[in-house]
């Protein structure tokens, strides 16, 4: 297991693709969302491997004109991340031994999947091309500030926040996090106070959620958001116990990200600071649930 950044990891991987596929007149693009921007604990020479595989295969046999490598994140925890990475072609199916060599190429990038103890598939359509779509569970760290980092809480500053928590202590804590940070907020102490509110302004950027409060808790209050008030607001769980318990009835409940208490002001604000940097892509909630049950 090696940490390493995945935003260089990927570009450097890339980068010699990227030449070939100019010289092959075939235009090679990566599309990621902030999942790339965090550091990685795992096998860094298997996930090159597998790049290195499903990359080659397809410009040496896919006879696409353009390839297309998608990376989002389908559920982040304190401690893993869960990545999708889908490679789309235009390319006509392969024929003849190009088509054998391409399937073999892919079978070998499968067994590579399963070694990571990913899930993978994949989709011919002719006329269309290929999407080959695999879903790999990873550590994580937050993202290491350089010099060209975007300043640690700049991404969250004059947001308007709603904080569900039924502790006064916590609600305290909470909000003298987000005032230094110059981000407006307002407090509820239940799920059903957070509705209330909601359905009389729901002009909110985000939502910090107690997963366990009275009268409505975290997962029935974001239930109700996302299937009775039909909003894709972004909610950020907090609870004191193991966030991998919660895995399933957060995602059937459509939380975006979990954050464990108790949490410094720190780790609050870089966990806000994804959700409002660039590219930030909101969970996809069936897709996540079909790989909990199967990674």
């Amino acid at each position: 297991m090696q940490t390493f950044e995945l935003g260089k990891f990927l570009y450097g991987t890339l980068l010699p693709f990227k030449a070939r596929a100019a010289k092959q007149g075939i235009s090679l693009e990566l599309v990621e969302d902030m999942a790339s921007h965090v550091w990685l604990k795992a096998d860094r020479r298997q996930i090159r491997e597998l790049l290195d595989t499903v990359l080659l295969n397809t410009l040496t046999h896919s006879g696409a004109s353009r390839i297309g490598l998608f990376l989002r994140q389908l559920l982040r925890t304190d401690r893993e991340i869960l990545l999708e990475f889908l490679l789309e072609d235009d390319g006509p199916p392969a024929r003849g031994a190009r088509r054998f060599a391409y399937f073999r190429a892919l079978a070998h990038a499968r067994r590579l999947i399963e070694a990571l103890q990913g899930k993978s598939e994949l989709v011919v359509t002719p006329g269309i091309g290929m999407q080959l779509r695999f879903v790999l569970k990873c550590e994580w760290k937050p993202a290491i500030a350089d010099h060209t980092s975007v300043p640690h809480g700049q991404a969250i500053r004059g947001k308007h926040v709603l904080v569900a928590e039924d502790n006064e202590v916590n609600q305290g804590t909470i909000a003298a996090m987000l005032r230094e940070q110059q981000v407006s907020f307002e407090v509820v102490a239940n799920g059903k106070e957070a509705i209330d509110l909601l359905e009389k302004n729901g002009r909110f950027d985000l939502i910090l959620m107690d997963l366990h409060m009275p009268y409505m808790d975290g997962f029935q209050t974001t239930n109700y958001i996302r299937k009775k008030l039909n909003s894709q607001v972004p909610i950020l769980g907090m609870t004191p116990n193991s966030t991998n318990d919660n895995l399933a009835p957060c995602l059937q409940a459509g939380i975006n990200q979990f954050i464990k208490k108790p949490f410094s002001a720190r780790d609050l604000v870089s966990r806000l600071d994804s959700f409002f940097s660039p590219g930030f892509q909101p969970l996809d909630q069936s897709l996540a649930l079909l790989q909990l049950k199967t990674i």
